[in-house]
Order: C-alpha cells, then sequence, then structure tokens
C-alpha cells in the first residue's frame, strides 16, 4: 500500500506522514510501515532571489535546471 501526501512544507509533510504511520499501524496485517524519510537523508533548501538572478542573466528555470544535472 502507498499513501502519496503533497505539500510544500517539509516539516508538516513529515507530522502528516507520521500521523498516517500510526493509522496504517493500527491496520491489521501492514508490517514494515516508512514515510521515505531516513536520519541519513539530507535536504537543501535554496532560495534564488529572482532578480539577482536576473540581473546575472538568469531564470530561475535555468538554475533549476542546472541543479538537476
Amino acid at each position: 500500500m502507498e499513501v502519496d501526501i503533497y505539500g510544500s512544507e517539509q516539516d508538516e509533510l513529515i507530522k502528516i506522514s507520521e500521523d498516517v504511520m500510526a493509522m496504517m499501524a493500527d491496520i491489521e496485517g501492514t508490517e514494515n510501515i516508512k514515510n521515505g524519510v531516513s536520519e541519513d537523508s539530507k535536504t537543501v533548501h535554496l532560495e534564488i532571489d529572482r532578480n539577482k538572478a536576473a540581473a546575472c542573466g538568469l531564470t530561475i528555470a535555468q538554475i533549476f535546471q542546472e541543479i538537476a544535472k
């Protein structure tokens, strides 16, 4: 079984996923419940100033494409 949770606030998504995991633990037959977040996971949050990027001749899409590589 898989449950997808969407949103933009990572801390809130993790909290919701923990609530869902607790609910699923109460369902007979479920095992190995995971939310895909491990202590080894590292997240980097970037805030890009659109004006400064534009002053350098870059768009947000161009920056995203380079980071995605």
